[in-house]
């Protein structure tokens, strides 16, 4: 508090930020991140599907009721139609090719891109609409005992959790593991490496191989030195380096993830074979499948790391290559006691706008390819995968405006605008709001104190009297226009040093 009341009386000298209040909407391509996300999803079953591209139909911008025009007036029940006021959009076609038992069909689906109809707001359906900015944690966010690492087709969270490992000798040792929630059920976070890396190579991968070693006897190896500690693992032991061992807490949380593992028929066979690294993660979906199941939450694991993440995490997160999911898994396994204790600084912030808009269309194709990717095999049918292609062309309208027909894609924050002086419009540009898809309070109706606090920083760069409101206290703020720390081109304020980590 005293940081905050000494700092009040700074002020912020120079022109208004231009980059700042109009670069942000109008650089801001939604048709982009629609075409990254088609990406995405199209990765989960590319055995399917294909995805080649979009185009925009023709250069209207301005969109009537069409099924009106074509005689179609009566609405099905639960589908939505648009009225006679006019909309400010384009549209874009997306299209695919589709594979099913030798035959190749193409398909697409058209979106209608809403367009800023002055540098501000959207005009649908004979109204004007703006949308917040979101304010979010850059590359992760903590829930509860949660880190989250949010892809565009999934949220991959990974738990850290006490425990007390001993060694041969019955000394113990108190550390943490970390489990990955790939899906419903966590299993230790390594297990994903052994799979595909195979088990040495990932100790290699970690950078431990110069600290961990494996014996298959302790009582008869004559070569196991004096400096290690031994942990007995299946059938085989581990000698870990005494001295690193004690100073180095990654490496002994690295231990008690690679213990976690251990099962008493694993021998020096087992722990060389990935394939029955395979069939062990197989076995937290399916024992008698293991092996089927396990390559099939491999590959789904590999394509989750798409390029719009990559992305962010290359722009914010300076350092050694981070293209894939398991260089970001280790980063995030290394870094994860930094990555934890975050404040709700600005300097671990980045702002977004179309990149949440589209979230609605995200949410339901990723849907409906998980729903036929899940159906049995003998049930699959062309029939059934062009049924994924039927997505309504005014889904994003619909999010924007309030009006959906499917339960997870209202934004429930774009709202109704009439503001007609200067100073509302600067308001309604620079407003921003921790709420919203991909936040830890998307679907949480009480949210934890530490996401309504506020933080030094915020003075000169966001304003902390208007925009709150009596039941949301520090969920929404204006950024100041005169703000000089941010970065148009990345949408962040700043990075914390700490985080620069190979």
């Amino acid at each position: 508090m005293l940081d905050l009341v000494s700092n009040f009386s700074n002020k912020n000298q120079g022109k208004f930020n231009d980059d700042l209040i109009l670069g942000i909407r109008q650089k801001d391509e939604m048709s982009e991140y629609i075409d990254m996300a088609c990406k995405a999803v199209a990765t989960l079953i590319p055995e399917y599907i294909e995805y080649k591209g979009y185009h925009y139909q023709d250069s209207r911008t301005k969109m009537l009721d069409r099924d009106k025009e074509n005689g179609n007036s009566k609405s099905k029940k639960g589908e939505i139609y648009l009225n006679i006021n006019e909309t400010y959009a384009k549209e874009a076609i997306f299209e695919f090719e589709c594979m099913f038992n030798g035959e190749r069909v193409k398909q697409s689906f058209s979106m209608w891109i809403p367009m800023l109809y002055d540098n501000s707001h959207y005009y649908i359906r004979g109204n004007k609409y703006s949308c917040p900015l979101q304010i979010l944690d850059a590359i992760t966010f903590t829930k509860k005992n949660l880190l989250v690492l949010k892809t565009t087709t999934r949220a991959i969270k990974f738990e850290r959790s006490k425990v007390t490992i001993s060694d041969i000798f019955g000394n113990k040792y108190n550390t943490s593991k970390i489990n990955i929630y790939f899906t419903s059920k966590g299993v230790p976070v390594l297990v994903y490496f052994f799979a595909v890396y195979g088990f040495f190579k990932t100790i290699e991968y970690f950078g431990a191989d110069q600290f961990i070693s494996v014996y298959s006897d302790s009582k008869e190896d004559k070569t196991i030195p004096d400096d290690k500690y031994l942990f007995k693992f299946g059938s085989v032991f581990l000698g870990v380096d005494k001295k690193e061992f004690n100073t180095n807490n990654v490496l002994r949380m690295f231990v008690a993830t690679i213990l976690a593992c251990s099962k008493r028929t694993m021998d020096m066979e087992f722990i060389r074979n990935p394939v029955r690294w395979t069939m062990y993660l197989g076995e937290t979906i399916n024992v008698q499948k293991s092996l089927e199941k396990g390559n099939a939450l491999i590959r789904t694991f590999v394509n989750t790391m798409d390029f719009q993440t990559i992305k962010i995490i290359h722009d914010l997160v300076p350092g050694s290559n981070r293209d894939n999911i398991f260089s970001v898994t280790r980063w995030i396994f290394i870094n994860y006691a930094v990555l934890t204790s975050k404040d709700e600084g600005l300097q671990n912030k980045r702002l977004r706008l179309s990149e949440y808009l589209i979230s609605p269309f995200i949410t339901l194709f990723t849907e409906k390819v998980y729903r036929f990717k899940n159906t049995p095999d003998k049930l699959k049918s062309m029939k059934n995968l062009m049924d994924i292609f039927k997505i309504k062309s005014s889904l994003i309208l619909n999010a924007i405006i309030g009006k959906v027909s499917h339960a997870d894609t209202g934004l429930s924050i774009a709202k109704f605008s009439n503001e007609c002086n200067d100073d509302a419009l600067i308001n309604t540009l620079l407003y921003v709001t921790k709420t919203g898809p991909g936040t830890p309070s998307n679907k949480s109706k009480r949210l934890s104190m530490h996401l309504r606090m506020f933080s030094v920083d915020y003075l000169g760069c966001l304003d902390l009297t208007a925009g709150q409101s009596a039941n949301a206290p520090g969920l929404t703020h204006f950024i100041c226009p005169l703000n000089r720390s941010f970065n148009d081109k990345k949408m962040i304020f700043d990075i914390d040093p700490k985080l620069i980590k190979k």
